[in-house]
């Protein structure tokens, strides 16, 4: 009977101090899972700046090759209205 008794105890014994390893381990976990989490927020906040960012370059560079394509246009109106007034001269 004391033999079953001492068995039981270490047993408890060893149950408690597993419980209190998970434990340990869960709060080790948790804290790198806060960790990760605030993680994430960084990268999506960086994701969304960079986003921004590449429409703004998008668009400036829409608007270069319109610019590009009207002074094009322009050149070439210029280049004909010289000949017209070579060709007047």
């Amino acid at each position: 009977m004391e033999d079953q008794l001492v068995r039981l105890e270490r047993k408890i014994l060893e149950a408690i101090a597993l419980i209190q390893s998970l434990r340990r381990e869960n709060e080790q976990l948790s804290a790198r899972g806060a960790d990760l989490d605030g993680r994430l927020r960084d990268l999506q906040e960086e994701r969304d700046q960079l986003q921004r960012e590449l429409q703004q370059a998008q668009a400036a560079a829409a608007a270069a090759t319109d610019f590009e394509q009207k002074r094009q246009r322009i050149e070439e109106k210029v280049a004909g209205l010289l000949e017209k007034l070579e060709a007047m001269g």
